[in-house]
């Protein structure tokens, strides 16, 4: 009988999220807004997350993180500075209001680059994920009357 290393004792996965952090005044800003969505809508979906605009996202085994965070510090301090625009707002129909992110092409960029780590991100059960059209979730997991009403 064959065992998987992900069946193994002592391998335990961890999940993680590679994410763009806005400044602290912008994040403000942000939170309230979700806030009032919560508020006015009833979707305290909104509120149960930081503003951010995830790059990636994988599970591994916990033992590599060391050599991620290392990999992605690496990436990382090659990267130029860059502007991001926020404008309008997008939705994924009747489930995700969101904040649309008009300069794609600088973290489309910085994306590509993490894919050169995508064999650390890498499992035997769970393959990397990462993101080809950024933005910043004000609400997820909505019913579809929440959505029609804030939409």
């Amino acid at each position: 009988m064959a065992t998987s290393l992900s069946q193994m004792p002592g391998y335990r996965y961890a999940e993680y999220l590679v994410i763009l952090n806005p400044h602290e005044d912008l994040r403000n800003r942000i939170n309230n807004l979700k806030k009032e969505v919560a508020d006015i809508y009833k979707a305290f979906s909104a509120t149960g997350s930081k503003p951010h605009i995830s790059l990636a996202r994988f599970t591994v085994w916990e033992m590599m993180e060391d050599k991620i965070v290392n990999s992605l510090k690496v990436t990382s301090m090659a990267l130029p500075a860059f502007k991001v625009q926020l404008k309008d707002f997008g939705s994924f129909p009747k489930h995700t209001i969101y904040i649309d992110v008009q300069s794609k092409l600088p973290i489309q960029s910085i994306v590509r680059e993490l894919r050169s780590s995508r064999r650390l991100m890498r499992s035997p059960d769970h393959e990397p994920f990462f993101i080809t059209d950024p933005y910043i979730p004000i609400a997820r997991k909505l019913t579809s009357e929440q959505y029609d009403k804030a939409w």
